[in-house]
Formats: structure tokens, C-alpha cells, sequence
């Protein structure tokens, strides 16, 4: 009897202690974070928005919606090495690093703001802490027992491994435009199982992603019920152009002219993905920008070759890829210049963040 108290108290004990060590491996950061790169609220710049209150959005979510941005660009860039490689060939901790390490700035800039609350810590802490957690067991399954199938497996892919190669760039492309929770991680698992050709490879893969799939589906179906509205927020935005006249505008793919303003002409523009091509699309028209939804700053990703770009706040090479990424604050009056000037240079502009 006193055997069994003890081998219980000794895992509980261990379990208490993974768990701990789990807390600090994911929330660590988030604390080294809050010590280290919060900054006090300092005064406001005085800019006076055309647009009315309900299409104003908190100009700190430039900043603090990085988080989301930098997991949708991990995806695309884990889903690019799966094109001919192996998920062992993703490099996992220099990924986790960047994150924290660019949203250090980042941090800085939204509570300079006075706009880095509670639900933006919530959001940015709690996306990298999911991140973190999620990259860290991935990487030890597939450094070990993955990278094992791998060797057994030789040179020549499984069925599964271009199909895995295959979603990934669907999850990656979903991410662009929607909130990870409203992924259908069911409907990947129930494709491996149908795409199992029964070579040991395919087990592999069909066994150990059904269970991560399975436990990302049960993530996502909480958080559906747990966020109002389903975590959707809305898919446009307006903004506030220059130097043109309305029907310049009207060949503008995804540009809706609502009218004009005393600045310039109000108009509706895609959110996300969509923003950057919009962006891309009015500077070659010849348009400025006077505002972005309420807001004179902008946080940019732009991909360039070579070393990182002056300005920026924080740089990370793509992988799979020979660019990098570079964060960089923008005013918004400056913005078109520069992306006029992005083709000559073999830049793009990647995503408008925060927008």
C-alpha cells in the first residue's frame, strides 16, 4: 500500500513538473516580452481621421496583429520545404525565436500607442505561446521517430508525403484570410486515412498527424464557441486615397469608390492578403494614401533578396526561399512612393499587417 502512495506521489510529482517546465517553455517568452520590450504610453501624433468612427480601426493592431501574420507565414514557408523535402528539414527553433524576437518591437510601438490592453496581450501572447507549444512537439516527433520513417523510407516519397506536402499549402493558404479555428483539421485527417497506400511511410504519417489533427479539431471547435462571431472579423476595410479622381478607380480590381472626401476618395479595400494587393494596385495607378482605416502608420512585410532592408524593425530570412522578410512602421502618406519604387529593386510587398 505505502509502495502504491509513493509511485503515485512520484508521478504526480513528474506530471507537476512537465507541467511547469510546459508553462515556462510556452509563456516564457510571453514574460521576457512583457519585462523587457513594453513600453509606456506616450502622447498622441494629432492625426485627425476623414473617416467616420465605425470604419476606424485601433492603429496599435499593426503592431500587435503581427502575431497572426508571422504564424500564417510560418505555415507558408513549412509547407514550401514539404514541396521536395521532409518536415525534419524545417528549422524549428530559429522560427520560435523570431517570433518572440520580432514581436519585441512590435510590443513596444502598440503600448507606445496606449493600445497594447489586455485582449491584444491575450491575443499576441496567447498565439505565440499555441505557436511555441506547437512547433516545440513537432519538431520532437519528427526529429526522432519521423526523421526515423524517413531513413526507412529512402530517397523516394510515400503516397502521404506529397498529400501532407499537399495540405499544408491548403492550411497556408486558408490562413491568409481566415483564423485558424475555422480550418476543417477533420477533414485532413479523414484524407490520410483514404490516401494510405500501407506502406510503413504512410502508417506513419496516416497514425501520428491523425492525432495531431484530431487534437487541433478539438482546439478549434472550443474556440468557435469560446470567440464571438466565431473569431470572423470583418473581410474590408476604408481607406482614404489621393491624386486621383473616382473613376480612375473604377478598373481597380477589388477597389469599391464609396465617394469623395475633402482628403481625397473614400474607398473599400480587402483586409489581409487582399490589402497588399490593393495597395500594390493603387500606387501603380498613380494614388496616394491619405488614411488607413482611421490610422497615418502601417506596418509593412516586405520580401527582398539579400541582407535586411535599413529601416527595418526586424528581419528574418524566408525558408525554402532565398528572401527575406522585413518588418518595417510606415507612414501612410509615404506609402505609394515605396512601392513604386519595390520592382526595381526585385522587392514586394508581402502584407499590409494588422489591417
Amino acid at each position: 500500500m505505502l509502495r502504491a502512495i509513493y509511485r503515485i506521489s512520484l508521478w504526480l510529482r513528474r506530471l507537476v513538473l512537465a507541467a511547469l517546465l510546459a508553462g515556462v517553455v510556452a509563456f516564457g517568452p510571453a514574460l521576457w516580452v512583457e519585462a523587457t520590450c513594453v513600453a509606456r504610453p506616450g502622447a498622441p501624433d494629432g492625426f485627425a481621421s476623414a473617416l467616420p468612427a465605425a470604419s476606424r480601426r485601433a492603429e496599435g493592431r499593426t503592431y500587435s496583429g503581427f502575431a497572426r501574420a508571422y504564424v500564417q507565414t510560418a505555415h507558408e514557408d513549412y509547407a514550401r520545404i514539404l514541396e521536395a523535402g521532409d518536415p525534419h528539414d524545417y528549422a524549428v527553433l530559429p522560427a520560435v525565436a523570431g517570433f518572440w524576437q520580432a514581436l519585441c518591437p512590435l510590443a513596444a510601438r502598440a503600448s507606445a500607442l496606449g493600445e497594447f490592453d489586455a485582449a491584444a496581450r491575450r491575443e499576441a501572447y496567447g498565439i505565440g505561446a499555441r505557436f511555441t507549444a506547437g512547433m516545440l512537439l513537432r519538431a520532437a516527433y519528427e526529429e526522432t521517430v519521423g526523421r526515423l520513417a524517413t531513413m526507412a523510407r529512402g530517397p523516394e516519397r510515400a503516397a502521404l508525403d506529397d498529400v501532407v506536402a499537399g495540405q499544408a499549402a491548403a492550411r497556408a493558404e486558408f490562413l491568409r484570410d481566415l483564423p485558424w479555428h475555422q480550418y476543417s483539421y477533420g477533414a485532413d485527417a479523414d484524407a490520410l486515412i483514404a490516401a494510405n497506400a500501407g506502406t510503413p511511410r504512410d502508417w506513419e504519417r496516416t497514425v501520428a498527424l491523425n492525432i495531431g489533427y484530431r487534437a487541433q479539431a478539438a482546439l478549434a471547435w472550443a474556440a468557435r464557441r469560446a470567440l464571438p462571431g466565431d473569431g470572423i472579423e470583418p473581410l474590408t476595410l476604408r481607406m482614404v486615397v489621393s491624386g486621383v479622381a473616382p473613376e480612375d478607380l473604377a478598373g481597380v480590381e477589388g477597389v469599391t469608390v464609396i465617394g469623395p472626401l475633402a482628403q481625397g476618395v473614400e474607398v473599400e479595400v480587402p483586409r489581409l492578403q487582399g490589402l497588399a494587393q490593393a495597395l500594390t494596385a493603387l500606387a501603380e495607378t498613380g494614388a496616394d494614401f491619405a488614411e488607413i482605416a482611421g490610422n497615418d502608420d502601417i506596418l509593412i512585410a516586405i520580401d527582398a533578396p539579400g541582407e535586411a532592408l535599413p529601416d527595418a524593425l526586424y528581419a528574418y530570412p524566408r525558408q525554402g526561399s532565398d528572401s527575406r522578410r522585413n518588418l518595417i512602421a510606415a507612414k501612410v502618406p509615404e506609402l505609394a512612393a515605396r512601392l513604386r519604387d519595390l520592382p526595381a529593386s526585385g522587392a514586394t510587398l508581402a502584407a499590409a499587417i494588422g489591417y
